[in-house]
């Protein structure tokens, strides 16, 4: 599903790299819609794949002008020996890069490449290498793998061995480090708040989230001068309501809005969040909200509830009616 969502990426270079590595048969709309492609490049290497009289062969592509052509080679699953080592030396290093990545290839061949991995680079999984995730050989190979990208791959195998997640978790790079910890539901809790201090990327404030995460040890962290320690003294059960109080006032925005929903502060407080814009949607979910003052809520938004004396119009009625 996936893969076919990439067939239909609005970016030409996307459509271009997954049609390179498709393998079975696409469904008969989309065959047709990348037959026709406004691209010119992925409508060649469309009509060049799907043509049964006059297969174009894999030579042509990896010698093809365009480097998303090359690419696209370079993922291909059939492509032979001969031509890998064409497109380990291409002038692109996007090419040089997927080819780094084939499966097939021994960590010296690997390592003759000219590639690079940067730490703020986003990659994508190969589909060879995704559909054998559950490959074990695969898996420790990878995580073994002098290969950054590979290694990043290893981390989200949900078949990835113990013994290899303890190898990950001391990765030097960051991205392993941080897909382990959002794959992995064994890694420590020293690990997961390490990453998540660590880190600078959207996608780690989903850490503490993860049942490893640890709660305990944390309230000390109320008054540290880091609004992200300051956030998680929130999750320690041993932090006092003074504490949760003076973390409602926090100057940082984020800690004041994780400080409104939490159930340590007094309903007169709560009511004092719900006035802030900020921190109104949060302090509405506080568990210590009465239910009096929920209700009047709901009737100061026009929002009506059973019991209630407030009555839909029709046309509200109508649009919310179920058929």
């Amino acid at each position: 599903m996936i893969h076919l969502q990439l067939l239909a990426d609005d970016d030409p270079k996307v459509r271009l790299s997954a049609l390179g590595s498709w393998r079975r048969s696409l469904p008969t709309h989309l065959a047709d819609a990348l037959r026709v492609d406004p691209d010119p490049q992925v409508a060649r290497l469309m009509a060049e794949r799907m043509n049964p009289l006059a297969p174009t062969p894999l030579a042509d592509l990896v010698n093809d002008a365009s480097p998303q052509i090359r690419l696209a080679a370079a993922q291909h699953p059939d492509l032979p020996p001969l031509l890998v080592a064409v497109l380990a030396t291409d002038t692109d290093p996007g090419v040089r890069l997927a080819v780094s990545m084939r499966p097939e290839l021994t960590e010296e061949q690997r390592a003759a490449i000219d590639y690079e991995v940067r730490p703020e680079d986003r990659l994508v999984m190969p589909d060879a290498i995704r559909d054998r995730l559950d490959d074990i050989a695969l898996v420790r190979r990878m995580a073994r793998s002098s290969h950054t990208g590979l290694r990043r791959f290893a981390a989200c195998s949900p078949h990835l061995p113990p013994d290899l997640v303890e190898v990950l978790a001391d990765d030097p790079d960051f991205a392993v480090r941080l897909l382990l910890c959002e794959n992995q539901p064994t890694v420590s809790d020293e690990l997961l708040l390490r990453t998540y201090l660590e880190a600078k990327v959207v996608t780690s404030s989903f850490l503490p989230m993860h049942p490893n995460f640890p709660r305990s040890k944390l309230s000390a962290g109320a008054t540290s001068d880091r609004p992200e320690l300051r956030s998680l003294a929130l999750l320690d059960p041993a932090t006092t309501a003074e504490q949760a109080e003076r973390l409602s006032h926090d100057p940082d925005p984020h800690v004041r809005a994780l400080a409104a929903r939490d159930q340590r502060l007094t309903p007169n407080r709560v009511h004092e969040l719900l006035t802030d814009p900020h921190t109104a949607p949060w302090a509405a979910s506080n568990p210590v909200l009465s239910i009096p003052h929920m209700l009047e809520l709901l009737t100061q938004a026009g929002i009506a509830w059973p019991g209630s004396t407030q009555r839909r119009t029709p046309g509200r009625a109508r649009r919310g009616a179920c058929r």
